[in-house]
């Protein structure tokens, strides 16, 4: 169970940072629990998708993408896409089976271009510069305390 946790903890820090649930000016308890409970459906969706993207990627390619990334492109094509298509044409969606639904997804998931949305990688730690005393050299604490336990 201990081990499960941090998935589920992962789960929500991607809720709260890349969804922004958490909005400062939301100082009523219910407000704020229903700002919650849409990015959940929100976080819901863009599991959707990465499923998607896992059945026809496989899932080392798409573990590789950035939920930020992802969650920033729904948000920024969203209003575009609803501008170019009226609502009436997504009603489509409404009308499909599961099966259908899922081949559509995976037909839209096969066309990504995934290196757009891949993780940024660390680079290589660089060793900190050590520090000199007065004396000329740096001297660790707790090699002093180790010395002065054994002499």
């Amino acid at each position: 169970m201990y081990r499960k946790r941090w998935s589920i903890e992962t789960r929500f820090y991607e809720v709260t940072q890349t969804m922004t649930c958490e909005i400062k000016a939301l100082c009523y308890p219910p407000a704020a629990l229903f700002v919650f409970c849409l990015a959940l459906t929100a976080a819901n969706a863009v599991a959707v998708l990465k499923g998607a993207l896992w059945a026809t990627h496989g899932e080392d390619r798409a573990d590789a993408l950035s939920a930020y990334d992802l969650a920033l492109e729904i948000k920024q094509v969203h209003e575009g896409m609803m501008v170019a298509l009226p609502a009436a044409q997504w009603t489509i969606f409404r009308t499909l089976s599961v099966a259908d639904f899922a081949a559509q997804l995976k037909a839209m998931a096969s066309q990504m271009d995934l290196d757009l949305y891949r993780k940024s990688k660390r680079g290589p730690r660089k060793t900190p510069a050590v520090q000199r005393t007065q004396r000329g050299s740096h001297r660790s604490t707790a090699r002093v305390l180790q010395n002065r336990r054994t002499t």
